[in-house]
């Protein structure tokens, strides 16, 4: 009985040895398994900071680049800076009317040329026919001081045998009741001044004519030519 009790110890000890040997088994392989996953964790990490301090460092040298273009502006280009010109030019535009229907471009520029600077102009047309209307828009971009007084003594003047009109226009800052109210006070006050001049250097022509006349009879009385009565004067 001893015998068998002993042979059934013996199988029940190697059963659990046996057990035991695929629990330690096992239990290795759970061991590696987690020393595995541990050591993927511990890469993705460390790949994760590479990848954070990357953009840290990307961003330092941005940052040294904008202080670099903050103290070192970049060169504005020759178009921007044309168009930064175009956008600031003082523009004045005067109507020239009773043009006659040959007129052109160029010998309107010679006309008003004489005012200290070359104008550019232009002359609509009928869009039907292609003709002429009959007057013309000259410009002056950023005139000298005195150049817009001087061309609008041409009002009056003859062009190709037309006695021209010459306004002051809106053209170049809107047409608003307000600015419009503007150009019509300076036509007023220029068209004054253009009488008051016209009358004086009329009457000062008259007391030049009158003052060549006293001399000239004077001078018969005298029995002196009236030009060597000058020079002896």
């Amino acid at each position: 009985m001893s015998s068998k009790l002993s042979k059934k110890k013996l199988k029940s000890l190697e059963y659990r040895s046996k057990k035991f040997d695929k629990k330690s088994q096992s239990l290795e392989e759970h061991e590696k398994k987690v020393q595995q996953k541990n050591e993927e964790l511990e890469k993705k990490a460390a790949d994760k900071i590479s990848r954070d301090e990357l953009p840290e460092k990307q961003l330092a040298q941005s940052n040294d680049k904008d202080k670099h273009s903050v103290s070192n502006p970049p060169h504005k280009t020759l178009k921007s800076k044309r168009q930064k010109g175009k956008n600031n030019d003082r523009k004045v535009i005067l109507f020239v009317g009773n043009l006659p229907k040959d007129s052109s471009v160029e010998t309107l520029q010679l006309h008003f040329k004489r005012a200290g600077q070359v104008p550019s102009v232009r002359i609509p047309t009928d869009k039907t026919s292609g003709r002429q209307k009959g007057y013309a828009f000259v410009e002056f971009i950023n005139p000298k001081t005195d150049v817009i007084s001087k061309a609008l003594k041409f009002h009056h003047t003859i062009y190709k045998e037309r006695k021209i009109n010459i306004e002051l226009t809106a053209g170049g800052g809107g047409k608003t009741e307000a600015r419009m109210n503007k150009i019509k006070e300076k036509n007023r006050k220029w068209k004054e001044e253009m009488r008051q001049r016209v009358a004086s250097e009329e009457q000062q022509a008259g007391e030049e004519k009158m003052a060549r006349k006293a001399v000239a009879d004077e001078g018969l009385e005298s029995g002196i030519h009236p030009d060597r009565l000058r020079l002896l004067q």
